[in-house]
């Protein structure tokens, strides 16, 4: 018999999960029309995807998707012991019960009431908030806790600058630039604040590479600061922002280590940041389709973020149709781009 809340159905069936309910129906074909036909099959092969859900279970449930599987690839790669790329993965240096096991705890921790209950842990930790009377704005007190990271970006500044890119890198920075590979902003910055402190030798170079690292880095917990109060509905959801961007492997990234990725990290976040206003209508969209040309010019790598920017423009468009907005839009990124390679001579 018809459902009183999905008028026009075949039937409703009703699921009670915990917290939530699933509604599957599926309305009668029109027997005069084949268009029908082909709509009623429709709707019974997508019967078990047509439920009642709020966007924001579903973000959470595409999400711990996509975590799964990162975890699940973690764990192919344990076993892949051959070098792939850049090296092996560190869980093939383990046992393989330590490696099983600690991907299933990982899935288990995904779990939604595992979850639920770390979140609701999580929630009870409260970062010291910093007050100080002669410092009203929230900006002016971010970047005097930036400024002071640099003390523990020092501290724990690396001690072997011997690994990895970090000797090739230190090395080129004495030479002519010839070679931009995939990050030529990246590369053209540390050769002109080289030549600006009229470097000689590889101590100057690490030098240079050392003061660029921790720059970002307090650029880096700055824009965390920022992009967790913007994020965060309450001290607690701006906490766990907060843990989850200050405490990541990325941070070893500026203490004090050779590396070209640095700034990109920082501009990645950046743009996030700008991209987050803008969504909440209190920025432009042109802020960051500038921010994503700078990011893509320090490092190709930006290209991934691409899709994020389409929805940006998809956003601005359903906004407001104005096609001459979103065509000027449309051509700023490879516009900036452009300018900025014909800039520091960088030639494919």
């Amino acid at each position: 018999m018809p459902c009183k809340r999905c008028p026009g159905s075949s039937f409703c069936l009703a699921l009670p999960f915990p917290g939530r309910s699933f509604m599957l129906r599926s309305s009668a074909p029109d027997p005069k029309s084949r268009r029908g036909w082909i709509q009623g099959g429709l709707n019974f092969l997508f019967l078990i995807m047509d439920y009642e859900m709020n966007s924001e279970t579903r973000l959470i449930q595409m999400v711990t998707g996509c975590a799964v599987i990162i975890v699940l690839l973690h764990l192919l790669f344990a076993f892949w012991r051959v070098p792939r790329g850049w090296g092996v993965h560190f869980l093939a240096f383990v046992p393989s019960w330590v490696a099983v096991g600690a991907t299933a705890l990982a899935l288990v921790l995904l779990l939604p009431g595992v979850s639920d209950y770390g979140v609701r842990m999580l929630s009870r930790i409260r970062l010291p908030e910093v007050r100080l009377s002669f410092l009203r704005s929230r900006h002016l007190r971010y970047a005097l806790v930036s400024l002071l990271c640099i003390i523990p970006f020092y501290l724990l500044r690396v001690r072997v600058p011997t690994l990895g890119d970090g000797p090739m890198l230190v090395r080129e920075l004495t030479r002519p630039a010839e070679q931009f590979y995939r990050e030529p902003l990246t590369i053209y910055l540390v050769h002109l604040f080289y030549g600006w402190i009229r470097g000689a030798g590889e101590a100057d170079a690490l030098r240079v590479y050392q003061t660029l690292s921790w720059s970002c880095g307090v650029l880096y917990v700055f824009f965390s600061l920022l992009i967790s109060d913007a994020m965060g509905r309450d001290g607690h959801e701006r906490t766990i922002f907060q843990l989850f961007l200050l405490t990541v492997g990325t941070m070893e990234l500026f203490c004090g280590y050779p590396e070209n990725y640095a700034p990109l990290t920082v501009a990645v976040l950046v743009y996030l940041y700008v991209a987050w206003r803008y969504l909440g209508r209190q920025g432009s969209l042109m802020a960051s389709v500038i921010i994503f040309g700078i990011a893509f010019a320090l490092h190709f790598s930006t290209a991934m973020l691409f899709p994020s920017l389409a929805y940006l423009y998809f956003s601005k468009w359903r906004r407001n149709p104005s096609r001459f907005g979103l065509y000027l839009n449309l051509a700023i990124p490879p516009a900036l781009i452009l300018s900025l390679f014909l800039f520091i001579g960088y030639r494919p």
